[in-house]
């Protein structure tokens, strides 16, 4: 498929996500649907795909992840440097994700804790 019949196709399917307003109802979250999600990572694949060209391996050096906000937490997580391109920003970010996780399981944990006193327990026969 060639670059501009690519854009066009771009063009159409972005016109087609934005045609309708997802509106924020009484002060809820605007909706969204697994087709939102769908149309949208299809967009930004095709942005990645024709701004950079993939490596040997077939991968392009942009990723990216999108998360549904009505049923998911953010992404409690920094990205990773290569160690090789920065040491120090390798070593912060694993330390930050490790304590951001050590955190999340704390919650957890207490969560388990309370829900488990308020099991009763087994009667004995």
């Amino acid at each position: 498929m060639s670059r501009k019949t690519q854009i066009n196709k771009l063009n159409k399917k972005l016109s087609k996500f934005l045609s309708e307003l997802s509106k924020a109802e009484h002060g809820e979250t605007a909706a969204i649907t697994d087709g939102d999600i769908n149309s949208l990572h299809e967009i930004f694949s095709l942005i990645v795909e024709l701004k950079y060209e993939a490596d040997c391996g077939g991968d392009r050096p942009v990723e990216f992840s999108i998360t549904d906000r009505t049923i998911c937490e953010s992404d409690h997580f920094l990205p990773v440097p290569y160690r090789h391109k920065d040491k120090d920003g390798h070593c912060f970010a694993v330390v930050s994700n490790v304590e951001i996780a050590a955190s999340r399981l704390r919650g957890v944990s207490h969560y388990l804790r309370d829900k488990a006193t308020e099991i009763p327990p087994p009667e004995e026969a």
